[in-house]
């Protein structure tokens, strides 16, 4: 197995927002020189930065990051085959890079590891012969082992296996995912990941001092990421559903901007009628994409949507819609004079949504 060892950062991301996340990466280490890497050897959902950096530096981009999902201090990246037979290569790998400097016998180790692709073993394999082989390389340079501790380690051994490439470091945050913001104070069927909401706030072109409607707010995520991101914009929140709202609230409170967002019940259908002589420069919302309902409940929403955001924008403001509805959205959207200005499509519970930019 030909190995190739690093120094980086490795930045897990949602597939299709890596550029949102290197952009950020860049923007928070902007002191240190480094060269970022986008989707490194094809790998989707990955940002890879190298230069003169430190494990600090990764827990600067854990503390401050608010569109990574993982950040890993990278301690090799190489090829493995898809049989059995080659895990014993796997934990040569293993044994060669120095997980001594991470580690001594007095940590909790635990090793998280996933594996995309076909493979002969299991990811379940995969953190055994990681594991033992960082075990076995601890008690030969300091003649004790450490403790395995799944539940509350101090070192988070991250391994991935995706096809035929494997990544091995140390998870900075501990096993937790970043998206994981702590401010949740009730549980949406649909809640929108935290990292995904900031990244529309991104991709929208969000200025202090905005107007910032979510006419379909929820769990209220996008709201919440915007007020904790930037300290002068307004921000308005809707919803149907007034159980939802008064999640949202509490969810905003416990983040500690609960008074930086105006909620109110209202019917996305009629944003006329919700905000008479609104002057918004940005609708961003993540509307249903319409598995439940039917064919002419969907259209209705997107048409009432659509049309209510272009009157309710001020010239040169935007609509930003996360959908896998994009096709109607579109079509939509031009029939009310909107132009398209930016689209990506991203991987998000198993679908592949639209971000969709408008521009009037």
């Amino acid at each position: 197995m030909k190995s190739l060892r690093y120094a980086g950062l490795l930045v897990n991301t949602t597939p299709g927002l890596e550029d949102v996340t290197a952009g950020e990466v860049s923007e928070i280490l902007k002191d240190v020189r480094i060269t970022l890497k986008i989707r490194p050897y094809g790998l989707q959902g990955k940002v890879l930065a190298q230069g003169d950096l430190t494990p600090d530096h990764g827990h600067v981009l854990v503390r401050r990051s608010r569109s990574a999902e993982r950040v890993i201090l990278l301690l090799g990246l190489s090829r493995i085959g898809r049989l059995m037979q080659d895990l014993e290569a796997l934990y040569k790998f293993t044994y060669s890079l120095p997980f001594e400097d991470m580690i001594t016998p007095f940590s909790r180790v635990a090793v998280r590891a996933q594996r995309e692709g076909r493979h002969e073993y299991t990811s379940l394999d995969v953190a055994r012969v990681v594991g033992q082989a960082i075990l076995d390389k601890i008690k030969g340079v300091y003649g004790i082992r450490p403790a395995v501790d799944l539940r509350s380690p101090t070192i988070v051994i991250y391994a991935e296996v995706i096809g035929e490439n494997v990544l091995l470091g140390i998870d900075l945050a501990k096993g937790v995912g970043l998206h994981e913001r702590g401010y949740r104070a009730f549980v949406h069927p649909a809640a929108l990941r935290p990292t995904v909401a900031y990244a529309l706030l991104r991709v929208s072109g969000i200025r202090e001092g905005d107007m910032i409607l979510d006419p379909m707010c929820g769990s209220g995520t996008i709201l919440i990421e915007a007020a904790l991101a930037f300290k002068r914009v307004r921000l308005y929140g809707m919803d149907i559903n007034e159980e939802y709202l008064k999640g949202a609230m509490k969810s905003a409170r416990k983040a500690g901007v609960g008074h930086r967002i105006l909620f109110k019940v209202g019917n996305a259908r009629y944003l006329e009628e919700e905000f008479p002589n609104a002057d918004f420069d940005r609708v961003i919302t993540n509307p249903p994409y319409g598995v439940r309902m039917r064919p002419r409940d969907i259209k209705s929403l997107y048409r009432g949507l659509i049309r209510g955001s272009y009157n309710i924008l001020k010239e040169g403001g935007s609509l930003t819609l996360l959908t896998t509805r994009h096709r109607l959205a579109k079509r939509m959207a031009n029939e009310v004079g909107f132009s398209l200005a930016h689209e990506r499509s991203i991987y998000l519970g198993g679908l592949y949504p639209r971000v969709l930019v408008f521009s009037k």
